[in-house]
Parts: structure tokens; C-alpha cells; sequence
């Protein structure tokens, strides 16, 4: 069996919406981490910085695999930004290196 796990549930209301923050660690590493989790579900406010309220969402685009190219040759062949690269190795469960089989879907980001 695993070991044991805390759990911090918050759920502030804004207007008609209602968010939830969701804060889990090991028993033993929980009270560590504990006012960083309070203090983010506290400081959680309505957006206003125009910087950030006229960003566009990024979108995940699914390529099909060759069969032939590396993770990273995929990546580049369709324009991904290469500082992301390793995050999208995450995304899609691989090493940049692996060659995802033909007819695999590959998830990029654009």
C-alpha cells in the first residue's frame, strides 16, 4: 500500500463562477507546503493586466507519426518552438529522441 496523503480543497466563488484549487502532498511532506497552498487559493483575484487578458490560448494540434522520424524531428518539421520540446516530450509520454510508431498521434502545440 502507498503511504498516506493530505489534502487542502479550496473552492473561492467569483461572480457566477466557482473555482477550485486542489492541494495534495505526502502526510509527511504536507505541513512543508502548506501555507504556499493557502497562500495561493488566497490570493487568487479577478485578472485585470491587459498583458495577459489579450493572450491567445495555445492549441494542441495532433500530428500522425511516420514511423520514420524522431519525437524532435516531428517537433521541428512542424514549427513547435524548441524551448518546449521537452514539456511536449512530457505531454506525449516519449523521450525527444523516440520514434513514435506509424500512425501514432503526436500532440504539438502552436
Amino acid at each position: 500500500m502507498g503511504s498516506a496523503l493530505s489534502l487542502r480543497l479550496s473552492v473561492p466563488r467569483k461572480g457566477a463562477y466557482i473555482y477550485t484549487f486542489t492541494a495534495l502532498a505526502s502526510e509527511s511532506d504536507f505541513p512543508g507546503y502548506e501555507s504556499t497552498f493557502r497562500q495561493t487559493a488566497q490570493s487568487f483575484t479577478r485578472l485585470t493586466d491587459p498583458a495577459f487578458l489579450r493572450r491567445k490560448p495555445s492549441q494542441i494540434k495532433l500530428v500522425e507519426a511516420s514511423g520514420r522520424q524522431a519525437l524532435q524531428e516531428i517537433f521541428s518539421g512542424a514549427g513547435v518552438k524548441k524551448d518546449i520540446w521537452p514539456d511536449l516530450a512530457i505531454l506525449n509520454g516519449t523521450e525527444l529522441g523516440a520514434r513514435p510508431p506509424q500512425g501514432k498521434m503526436v500532440k504539438i502545440v502552436r
